[in-house]
């Protein structure tokens, strides 16, 4: 992803701080880093274009962190460094961070290309230059991180969509962090993946004015409409406030071009809805 790319308008501080950075705590992990980053630098495959997709978790984590976990610092203003260099954090002002793209992906040892890290991992160095750009050190903060994400769990269905135009990947996230579910659902094109999770929910109706208080899907397949366009399909079940239940097929279509997906493309539907649960 672009350096460019920042979750939120923010202003920083009047407070005036050093630029900083902080190598790794432990040697493997200093390890794991500099192993990514060498096969980037060496032409294996550039992390920003392995399309985004441990970048946009990044940010999607530094948005919603202070829900699951009330006492870390607010939200900074983040940014992703896709040139990887020496040091994977650069605190830049207060409340200010960087985070290296090489330190969100690993090395898969079969194909030598980059693939992203596990959401907790991502969400550990979240944490980490949130509290180190808050004054923490970086030794306390990764430790800190890293016990906070210890429990975490996550469940993962990735559906590769071949067309003319390109290889995407959608990508079906289900994860459970400090008490807090949260689901997941993306588009993957070579340079950037789009978060369609606020679309999809927006079309799943309850009686009335009934929230929508859990939902998931499953059993996801694609099928081709043209050489450039295609379709996600899959079984949505969710449950609303009232206690209703119910089920439908989610269509999630897009078009594609040169390899990337046109954002304004992407749509989504739910058809052949049915009542489970009066």
């Amino acid at each position: 992803m672009k350096s460019s790319l920042v979750l939120v308008a923010f202003i920083s501080s009047l407070f005036c701080f050093p630029r900083a950075a902080w190598s790794l705590p432990s040697d493997d992990a200093l390890s794991d880093y500099n192993d990514v980053r060498n096969s980037i630098l060496a032409g294996v495959r550039s992390v920003g274009n392995a399309g985004g997709y441990a970048e946009m978790q990044a940010l999607f984590i530094n948005q919603r962190l202070s829900e699951w976990l009330p006492s870390v610092p607010a939200m900074i203003q983040l940014e992703i460094d896709p040139t990887c260099g020496r040091d994977p954090i650069i605190i830049l002002a207060k409340d200010h961070a960087k985070i290296a793209a090489c330190a969100l992906y690993s090395r898969d040892q079969t194909s030598g290309f980059a693939k992203a890290k596990s959401f907790a991992e991502i969400a550990i160095w979240v944490l980490t230059a949130r509290l180190v750009s808050n004054g923490t050190s970086f030794q306390t903060a990764f430790g800190v991180a890293t016990g906070e994400f210890r429990n975490f769990s996550q469940s993962e269905e990735s559906v590769e969509v071949n067309l003319t135009t390109g290889v995407f990947v959608y990508h079906d996230l289900s994860v459970q962090a400090a008490g807090a579910r949260e689901k997941i659902i993306s588009l993957e094109g070579k340079s950037k993946s789009y978060d369609v999770t606020s679309q999809t929910k927006a079309i799943l109706r309850c009686p009335g004015d009934a929230a929508v208080i859990e939902w998931s899907t499953r059993d996801s397949a694609t099928r081709a409409i043209g050489a450039k366009q295609s379709q996600i399909i899959s079984t949505v079940e969710w449950r609303c406030r009232d206690q209703s239940e119910w089920k439908a097929t989610l269509q999630i279509s897009f078009v594609t071009q040169a390899n990337e997906i046109l954002e304004n493309t992407i749509t989504a539907q739910v058809v052949q809805k049915i009542r489970m649960r009066p």
